[in-house]
Order: structure tokens, then sequence, then C-alpha cells
């Protein structure tokens, strides 16, 4: 029988996008708060969220806030990581459910699969919000399109997709495919898109764009969409 937590405890190493000065849980909740706000959509506690990318902080900011929410489904690269929260929570909280993705990833996975050559992602089910937080800001075009593309198979019927990005319009004078990989010496740490080709690349992949905002430091959040599928 399973026995909901009441407080995660999570191993130093893998707090990836620990902010300085700031608790994971203490940005995770304030992200979380403006997620809800600008997608409109009520409580977790009436939601299905595929989180990818998931990382620790939302995991641990539902259940040391004691957030409700109807079901959390988490996948990411770091299988270690994955392993660990399925064992400390997924396996004790039905609501909660973690993947692992073996994709090769130029900054954070050099020994996976080419994620072109991936047909689906590793969860069967739709979900009323995907959200990818530090995910489009780390792939190349060709990794963004695909990963629209198997998205769109996982989100339910008025459901909205959530994600952040880094956008420069000043990158076309430099380069006419409309994206620039910033730091060639550090491929993918930061991932830059004209506005354009974003826009087109959502739209190539059936997905209709509600929302667009600029960076806002004080919510945690790069640049950032909201959208439906068309």
């Amino acid at each position: 029988m399973s026995t909901k937590l009441t407080k995660l405890q999570i191993p130093a190493k893998f707090h990836r996008n620990h902010l300085a000065n700031t608790s994971t849980t203490d940005s995770g909740k304030a992200l979380i708060d403006y997620a809800l706000k600008i997608l409109d959509m009520g409580t977790l506690g009436n939601l299905d969220v595929l989180d990818i990318g998931c990382g620790v902080r939302f995991a641990q900011t539902i259940i040391n806030h004691q957030l409700s929410i109807k079901s959390y489904a988490g996948i990411d690269i770091d299988e270690e990581m994955v392993d660990m929260l399925q064992e400390r929570l997924g396996d004790k909280d039905p609501r909660f459910s973690f993947y692992h993705i073996n994709i090769w990833n130029d900054l954070y996975n050099q020994t996976g699969v080419p994620f072109t050559e991936l047909g689906k992602l590793p969860v069967e089910d739709r979900y009323d919000v995907i959200w990818l937080f530090s995910v489009f800001t780390h792939l190349n075009p060709d990794d963004s399109r695909h990963m629209l593309k198997l998205m769109s198979k996982h989100l339910s019927p008025g459901g909205k997709l959530l994600f952040t990005t880094h956008i420069n319009d000043e990158i076309t004078k430099d380069s006419n495919s409309g994206f620039v990989d910033y730091f060639p010496d550090e491929p993918l740490k930061a991932a830059v898109y004209s506005r354009a080709t974003m826009d087109k690349m959502l739209d190539d992949n059936g997905w209709k764009v509600e929302f667009f905002k600029e960076n806002t430091p004080e919510h945690f959040i790069a640049d950032h969409y909201i959208c439906t599928l068309a």
C-alpha cells in the first residue's frame, strides 16, 4: 500500500538548476505559481502534467510544499537521477512516475542515440499540461522540430504546452538560418533562435502560439511560449 511522502530529500549532486541564494523548492514554487497564472488552468490538483527535462526541482517542490496535483510524469536523460526519483517517490506515490530517455545532446549526454531517430516519447498518456524548462534552450533546430512533433501526440484536448527558449532577433544579422549556437566552444550551452524561426517550427508541427513573453528574471524563467494544438 502506497504512502504519500511529506518530505523528499534529494542528493545535492542532482540539483543542476540550483540558483544562488535561492532554495530549489523556493524557485520551484515561484515557477509553478507563475506557470499556473499564465496558463490560466486553475490549480495543479486538477491537472495531469508531463515535465520533459524534469530534473528534481518540481517533484521536490510539490512534495515539500504539499501541493495538490492530479498526476506528474517526468522525463529526463539522467538515468541515475530518474532511478532515484522513481525509487524515492514514484514507487511510493502513484501520482508520480519517472522515465529515462537516452538521447544524444552535445551538452548533457554524448552517449545517447540521435533524438531524431526516436519514434516516440517513453509515455503513453495524454496530459493537460506539457512543460519544458531549460530544454529548447539546449536543442539544435532538428531536435527542436522533432520534440514538437513527438509532444503533439501527448497533449489532451484543451491542453497547453509551456516551454522556455532563447529568442534574439539580432542573430538574423549573422545567421540566415535563424539559429545560433551561442557558445561554439561549449556546444548547445545556449541555443538561440529568432522569433520567426521558432514560430515557423511551431506552425510546421501543428502548434498554435497563444502567448509569448520575454524572460522574467523575477520568476526564474527565460523567454517563454504557451501553445495549443492548431
